[in-house]
């Protein structure tokens, strides 16, 4: 599988939305959400989204993930005109 960053949205600048929302404890995700912003050529920060893309064996899909406070949100969908 593949991970691409198609967007970052820095502090306070998104909010994941979309069906499926699902919250983790950012603390287990905490290497996770520092590949990320590796991805993205970015230091980790509260308040910060990504909006990346998976590609599999024979599919890709779309994922967003909101990195806040105590919370990983992973959704399928990033509002940037709502945020905040």
């Amino acid at each position: 599988m593949k991970l691409k960053v198609l967007a970052y949205y820095p502090y306070r600048k998104g909010y994941v939305r979309g069906e499926g929302v699902v919250h983790f404890p950012r603390e287990m995700m905490r290497d996770f959400e520092h590949a990320l912003a590796e991805l993205a050529g970015v230091k980790p920060d509260n308040h910060t989204c990504y909006l990346i893309r998976l590609d599999g064996f024979l599919d890709s899909e779309i994922r967003a993930f909101m990195f806040s406070d105590l919370n990983m949100t992973m959704g399928n969908t990033i509002d940037i005109e709502k945020a905040w």
